[in-house]
């Protein structure tokens, strides 16, 4: 389920490792499942910080994927600009 709010697992994904480590390169399809899964992290801690009211799934998704992608888009300037 896409807006399912369950609690991320506390191991890095594999892609982080990859990045961080300069280990063997990795599919998109696994790339796109951990920004998945940062997502859903941020998701959830969205829905307790608004007291874990159900109905705002949604909402929490798109602003969780907006929070990262503007995140990424920053750090990705500041390291072409250096």
């Amino acid at each position: 389920m896409r807006f399912g709010f369950e609690q991320p697992s506390p191991e890095p994904c594999r892609a982080d490792e990859a990045v961080m480590m300069e280990f063997e390169p990795i599919g998109k399809s696994e790339l796109q499942l951990c920004l998945e899964e940062r997502i859903r992290g941020r998701a959830y801690g969205l829905y307790i910080q608004r007291g874990m009211s159900d109905g705002h799934g949604e909402e929490d998704w798109l602003r969780a994927e907006d929070e990262l992608r503007s995140a990424e888009a920053r750090q990705w300037a500041l390291e072409t600009a250096a």
